[in-house]
């Protein structure tokens, strides 16, 4: 239960990062000698590697710590989301009695902080449970509207719901929405799939009917694990929803921008992510000055390809979606390793036939000890040395 971590996250809540490394130490009960820079990192999903459900997965903290003790730096990679980061790390921190940053969080939905500067000031119509209005207003979009905003404005859009008359001030045919955003899992799947549509499209199955704003949408994954025994359905069953009924209604295929894992847009930003990250590791170690730090973040605020950031020999990335994580990494190629796991979607098997991880372990302990091996890092009875 979320509550039972109380004590252990209360202890290191509010540890600054120049104090993770000891405090890490305490709590795995691990001496590690790190090089200076061991050249890798990890990237780790989240639910069926960390978590299960609202349980913490066996070892997932003292794995944590044994990272940090070796000054190898690491993140979080979710394609789950609908709140802030800030509340993101919070929640899986009381999970599992360990701090998490803000910073080493990546959900599915952080990459569309770089739209910003294209429709920040722009009306945009955003889809979503949870606080997906929190979220995108903490990125800086001002004029966002809801489903429920524009059904409210006009109710027989979609009229089997009775909906309380409430016209949007400034009117649709005043500031016109121009691009949409699924944020995180829509739930009322039935007039998000009209709404949407009636934004998409000039003329609704009309013979001038066509897409004419962006589509943007987080999370691919068509399932992923929870505490049923059987894989849940995710946002990108309701993706498949709406490219089938656009395709139907307007004769075209749907044009989506897609982010989440195991798009490239998130695996760029998970990997300058980890560039901030591992100046932070430096300069808490006292290997690189503050200023030397901030000057290497300042290349990797939103990523891209041709960002100067000082390469790493690997980068792990340790999930359990052969679909999404695996999927991701190996596609992403150069640096990346794919490490499956077997506490999640996948739990049975010598690998998955169609993504095949490169490295297959049976939980995080092991993928911390493959990471460890790499980086040459060892504690005090030897283990993790290559």
């Amino acid at each position: 239960a979320r509550g039972s971590s109380g004590g252990m996250f209360a202890l290191r809540r509010g540890v600054s990062a120049m104090r993770a490394r000891p405090l890490a130490r305490a709590l795995s009960g691990t001496r590690l000698a790190a090089q200076a820079d061991p050249g890798v990192a990890v990237a780790f999903d989240i639910d069926g590697v960390l978590i299960r459900g609202n349980e913490a997965l066996p070892h997932a903290a003292e794995s944590l710590a044994r990272l940090d003790a070796g000054g190898v730096p690491w993140i979080c990679v979710t394609n789950g989301g609908g709140v802030t980061e800030d509340v993101k790390a919070r929640e899986v921190s009381e999970l599992i009695g360990y701090e998490i940053e803000p910073s080493q969080m990546v959900c599915c939905h952080t990459p569309f902080r770089a739209k910003v500067p294209d429709f920040g000031k722009k009306r945009v119509l955003i889809l979503g449970c949870r606080d997906v209005v929190g979220v995108m207003r903490s990125y800086g979009f001002e004029d966002i509207v809801t489903v429920q905003d524009i059904a409210e404005d006009d109710p027989s859009r979609y009229p089997f719901i009775d909906w309380k008359h409430r016209p949007l001030q400034p009117s649709l045919e005043e500031r016109p929405v121009e691009a949409v955003f699924v944020v995180h899992d829509p739930v009322h799947w039935a007039p998000d799939v009209q709404i949407t549509l009636d934004c998409l499209v000039a003329a609704p199955g009309g013979p001038a009917g066509k897409q004419t704003i962006p589509f943007f949408h987080a999370n691919p994954d068509l399932v992923f694990a929870g505490r049923h025994s059987a894989p849940r359905l995710a946002s990108g069953a309701f993706l498949e929803v709406i490219s089938h009924m656009f395709h139907k209604v307007v004769g075209s295929p749907l044009r989506a921008e897609l982010v989440g894992k195991p798009t490239k847009a998130t695996f760029d930003f998970a990997r300058y992510s980890l560039a901030r990250r591992r100046d932070h590791v430096l300069a808490a170690r006292g290997q690189e000055s503050a200023e030397e730090a901030s000057a290497h973040e300042s290349h990797a605020v939103y990523g891209g390809e041709d960002a100067e950031v000082p390469p790493f020999r690997s980068i792990y990335m340790v999930g359990d979606n052969p679909t999404s994580d695996i999927r991701g990494a190996n596609s992403a190629g150069g640096p990346w390793q794919s490490v499956l796991v077997r506490t999640g979607i996948f739990s049975q098997g010598e690998n998955d036939k169609n993504d095949p991880g490169r490295h297959v372990k049976d939980g995080i302990k092991d993928a911390v000890e493959l990471v460890l091996q790499d980086a040459g890092v060892a504690d005090a009875e030897g283990r993790g040395r290559a």
